[in-house]
């Protein structure tokens, strides 16, 4: 068995098409354990539970890490100073903006400021106690990640999607709520609290970390929102593709080419950075079909599965199909970084007989679909037929 963990961890140390999943629900144990999800996944991005792991969890992390060489990186959707490292407001901090007539969303913001020590003028001004706010609250979170032994940081940068929550939007300079017409990605926009935010970051995990110690930094949601200054520090950009049937859209990955790509000393070649771009769909919903549907009804049985030599195969679900897709810009195609799911751990589920007969049947490889996460091991198997 070391010779094939060997194997194994070399192919994940190779040039090749990734495969990765937000990874919902980790306890550690049965459907809700890293080491369950299947060995050729490369990374995970742990969405919650990230902050205060059991025993048990920081075994089975440290378990997939040592043994398979999978890496897990945390998933943080941050607007504000002090997302997700916020502890609880105290009683009696909490009685005395009661006091003051403060309704719960401006008692939690007084809160959070309270606590790293800035101010509205602060951060209306832009002065030194609100870029110190920002600097130590990113150090707080790269002490969190090194401390428990997470292979690094997935970014959700969102600052153009409207939130089912409040939304100030500190550390996108004001961008959160409304882009006031613009969107993010615009050129004009600096965005000097978020570069100071992730320059810092970047400093942590990168900069002052030993070769075979440095952590990953990816970006996901609107990932061509980065300055482009730190492209050359980003090691993968994800694009939620969710609804974009039956392959992504062809304007996800121009802004961020346009955006980021290599001008005098900063961002990256065209190739390298499409090589970097993961495309991925929702399991959250769409598990038992591998994603949407391109009519838009993943409920319906109705020409799901369709062989993939022919036109109708873009009638599958997505993630095959993103699997057997490449991304062609201004007219060239390129190779791009690789695929993944929202709520991977969804895929632990088998498929019916029924549901593997009519994919075998029309011409689909199913010989690795028959146990846990057959969509996800069918998908690796497009994008790297040698590993099975």
């Amino acid at each position: 068995m070391s010779h094939y963990y060997n194997s194994l961890k070399t192919y994940k140390a190779s040039d090749h098409e990734v495969m990765m999943g937000w990874f919902g629900g980790w306890n550690g144990s049965g459907q809700g354990a890293l080491t369950s999800i299947p060995d050729s996944v490369d990374f995970v991005s742990i969405w919650g539970n990230w902050d205060k792991p059991t025993p048990l969890m920081l075994q089975d992390l440290k378990e997939v890490q040592t043994k398979k060489g999978t890496k897990a990186v945390i998933a943080c959707l941050i607007f504000e100073v002090g997302d997700k490292l916020t502890p609880s407001i105290p009683k009696e901090k909490e009685e005395a903006y009661k006091a003051e007539g403060l309704d719960k969303n401006q008692m939690w913001t007084k809160w959070r400021r309270e606590y790293w020590k800035f101010t509205e003028d602060d951060y209306r001004n832009d002065t030194e106690a609100f870029k110190s706010a920002v600097t130590t609250y990113a150090n707080a979170l790269c002490d969190t990640i090194i401390k428990l032994g997470y292979d690094g940081l997935d970014l959700d940068a969102e600052p153009g999607y409207r939130q089912p929550f409040p939304v100030i939007g500190e550390l996108w300079n004001g961008m959160g709520a409304s882009a006031g017409g613009r969107t993010i990605s615009d050129p004009s926009l600096q965005l000097p609290t978020m570069k100071l935010f992730m320059e810092t970051v970047i400093k942590r995990l990168k900069t002052d970390l030993p070769e075979g110690e440095k952590k990953l930094i990816v970006v996901d949601g609107e990932p061509d929102a980065m300055p482009r200054e730190l492209a050359k520090d980003i090691d993968y950009y994800i694009f939620q593709a969710y609804n974009d049937n039956p392959t992504p859209r062809a304007g996800r990955l121009e802004k961020l080419v346009d955006n980021l790509k290599k001008e005098g000393e900063h961002g990256r070649e065209v190739a390298d950075l499409i090589k970097r771009s993961i495309f991925t769909v929702d399991f959250e919903t769409n598990q038992a079909v591998g994603g949407s549907y391109i009519n838009g009804n993943s409920s319906t049985e109705t020409g799901e599965l369709i062989s993939k030599s022919s036109p109708e195969r873009l009638l599958i679900g997505q993630l095959l199909n993103f699997a057997l897709w490449q991304p062609t810009y201004q007219g060239q195609t390129y190779r791009k970084g690789g695929v993944g799911t929202y709520h991977f751990e969804n895929d632990f589920s088998k498929l019916s007989d029924k549901r593997l007969k009519r994919v075998a049947g029309i011409g689909w490889d199913t010989s690795m679909a028959h146990g846990s996460y057959p969509w996800t091991r069918m998908a690796i198997s497009i994008m790297n037929p040698t590993i099975k």
